[in-house]
């Protein structure tokens, strides 16, 4: 009830594969994401376009690939960059989740250091695969962040799910 209207997106549920801890073995499970089209559009719905197309952080070499990038794809591209790290969750370290966030590079003003989360998972959960299909939500969201789409479909091609309805609607209204 609390984050009703809000104005955050609703969580995205994918499978990805991880490690079954009792079994020791690889299984699919359920791992949530805040798609990075739906966190900038958030955003872009609540910022100064000027602000947010801010390039002054960036240095001279990411400057020089997104205008590479807005070469080949004819439009204005908003420098993103995606960062994965682990953060140690109790007093030994020896436990740790491994978070996926996004951040706005180009910025230099207050929102420099803005990092807006799009998932985490423990480490002991993490197999040869995981990163793989946790990659393939992201890189798929990315894709239509950078084509300024909705997705008519889940990453995986398959139907939207009944969770998914709130993004069906806005798929049939771009």
């Amino acid at each position: 009830r609390y984050l009703k209207g809000c104005g955050w997106p609703k969580s995205y549920k994918a499978w990805v594969r991880v490690q079954d801890l009792k079994k020791g073995t690889e299984v699919k499970q359920l791992c949530s994401f805040l798609l990075p089209h739906e966190l900038i559009n958030c955003i872009h719905a609540t910022s100064d376009m000027a602000v947010l197309m801010d390039r002054a952080g960036l240095d001279p070499k990411s400057l020089a690939h997104l205008q590479k990038c807005e070469e080949s794809c004819g439009h204005q591209l908003l420098a993103l960059g995606v960062w994965g790290d682990g953060v140690p969750v109790n007093w030994d370290r020896t436990e740790s989740v491994e978070t996926f966030s996004l951040n706005l590079p180009g910025q230099s003003g207050q929102y420099k250091t803005l990092r807006l989360p799009i998932t985490a998972l423990s480490r002991k959960q993490v197999t040869e695969n995981t990163w793989e299909d946790v990659m393939e939500v992201i890189a798929w969201s990315l894709r239509h962040c950078t084509n300024g789409t909705r997705p008519t479909s889940r990453h995986d091609g398959a139907a939207w799910w009944p969770s998914d309805s709130s993004r069906a609607r806005q798929a049939r209204t771009a």
